[in-house]
């Protein structure tokens, strides 16, 4: 084991012999001059009424709302026993 000691000692030395590890504040002012900022956009955020819009285009939230709108013509003009029959046949379609 004393080869692997005086190995770690020596890398250990050499690493201490450094002061100054990284960049100066004068080459990250000039790395941020030339290249930008490092940092990642952000994607553009969905507003609630698009999400809303993007889900209405889905074919069953098509075919259940136009079930609604039939269910709500028969109740309105008075027809809503014929409903019960007539609805399991659109939704089925």
């Amino acid at each position: 084991m004393p080869i692997e000691n005086s190995r770690f000692n020596r890398v250990l030395e050499e690493k201490m012999r450094y002061k100054h590890f990284g960049l100066t504040t004068a080459q990250v002012q000039e790395s941020l001059n030339n290249n930008g900022n490092n940092s990642l956009t952000q994607p553009p955020k969905e507003t609630f009424l698009h999400k809303l819009w993007i889900n209405f285009q889905d074919p069953i939230i098509k075919i259940l709302i136009f079930a609604l709108i039939i269910n709500i013509f028969f109740v309105y003009t008075g027809h809503d026993n014929e409903v019960c029959f007539f609805m399991p046949n659109i939704v089925i379609v």
